[in-house]
């Protein structure tokens, strides 16, 4: 009886496996697509984090992205405009700013060549006495100009 049992567990078990395992094989190593099931972090300072981009038809890469904490005395953006290269990223454009206070938003123009996949990725900081307490990322969407 015992035997019978382990059987059916172990067989039971190795067909679970075996297909969980078959769902690796469909993946694409070289995907560059944003995933639309983003994990969100939980903040203690950061109360909202913006990144948005996009590319009008004559070739304008618009970038911008605004930031909202509380608690801190100065807030930072960074915007970084990449284009995707031969599998990499490569950085075409960065913006910075800072401001005294609790909030900010930065924009960014700049024009792009026709034939690549490109993306923004800004990172937004908050500071407490002149020391770091806490920064997010976040990844546009990708657009093909």
């Amino acid at each position: 009886m015992f035997i019978k049992r382990f059987l059916i567990v172990a067989s039971t078990l190795i067909m679970i496996i075996s297909l969980s395992l078959s769902g690796f094989a469909d993946i694409d190593k070289t995907r560059i697509e944003k995933s639309s099931m983003d994990i969100q972090p939980l903040f203690t300072n950061i109360t909202y984090f913006y990144n948005d981009f996009n590319i009008s038809s004559m070739g304008n890469a618009d970038a911008n992205a605004f930031i909202s904490a509380h608690d801190v005395d100065s807030v930072e953006i960074s915007i970084s405009l990449q284009q995707y290269i031969n599998g990499y990223w490569l950085e075409i454009k960065k913006w910075n700013d800072t401001s005294q206070g609790t909030s900010m938003g930065l924009d960014g123009s700049y024009y792009v060549s026709s034939g690549y996949i490109y993306r923004t990725v800004s990172t937004g900081y908050v500071y407490k006495n002149g020391k770091l307490v806490e920064s997010t990322t976040d990844i546009s969407n990708l657009i093909s100009y």
